[in-house]
């Protein structure tokens, strides 16, 4: 079981990290729609947005190829791990610590619903909170 944990912790995280993608893309184009328009983006907060988008696009990548497609493209074509466990173990760490930078963005989108309707939301949801209506977190 322990040499499946890497791709177990993959399954978990990426859907976490791809919500968390949904719910910070519209700040993020905001932020880039600002630059090209020449407007000044001096906020520390947006260059902060970016860097959690870039780093949550990143782990995405990263889990889907490394962890997801390429121990399935071995196991159809019989090819033979790469792998040892420590490494698996390892990955399986990253993997982890990356879901868990995941949560940490869905509960600031969480936060970023007004008070008064953030109730009818969870950190499930709160990506699909339409951005209008969403206190600025950029």
């Amino acid at each position: 079981m322990l040499q499946y944990l890497n791709e177990l912790s993959a399954l978990v995280g990426l859907p976490i990290l791809l919500l968390g993608l949904r719910g910070f893309a519209p700040h993020v184009w905001r932020v880039l729609t600002k630059i090209v328009r020449g407007e000044p983006v001096n906020d520390p907060r947006y260059l902060l947005a970016i860097a959690a988008f870039g780093m949550d696009l990143k782990g995405a990548v990263r889990m889907s190829y490394w962890d997801l497609y390429r121990p399935f493209h071995r196991l159809m074509t019989d090819t033979p791990t790469l792998g040892s466990l420590e490494g698996q173990l390892f990955n399986a760490g990253i993997n982890s610590l990356s879901t868990l930078m995941g949560l940490l963005l869905l509960w600031v989108l969480y936060l970023a619903i007004p008070e008064e309707r953030r109730h009818a939301y969870s950190i499930w949801t709160a990506p699909f909170f339409p951005i209008k209506n969403r206190e600025r977190i950029v």
